[in-house]
């Protein structure tokens, strides 16, 4: 069990029965896990983030102003995966003072 909160990512260990932090300190708006294992992690205002719970290796993706195939904002407020198992991202974006939802492939 995962649970993301406005600071960090905790994960129960059930051993000691309780919760430990792990290395995603963000504003977590969702937690998805992959077939393979991996955690993939929606933030607000974070990007997002991939994290290999095996391995510890965590991949940050996040938006780059000016440079193609990078998040439209890092304001990401959820995460899907598709019957092809094609992941997608749904950021939050802001039209003339209106906020509407996007869906961006994954990069």
């Amino acid at each position: 069990m995962f649970v993301g909160t406005d600071r960090a990512l905790y994960g129960y260990n059930k051993h000691n029965d309780n919760f430990d932090l792990l290395p995603i300190k963000a504003w977590i708006q969702g937690i998805y896990e992959d077939e393979y294992g991996i955690l993939w992690v929606n933030t607000y205002g974070s990007g997002v983030y991939q994290y290999n719970r095996g391995t510890g290796e965590i991949q940050h993706l996040s938006s780059e102003q000016g440079k193609r195939n990078t998040l439209v904002n890092n304001y990401v407020n959820g995460l899907f995966e598709d019957s092809k198992k094609i992941s997608g991202f749904v950021p939050k974006v802001v039209f003339q003072n209106t906020v509407v939802m996007g869906v961006s492939p994954t990069i």
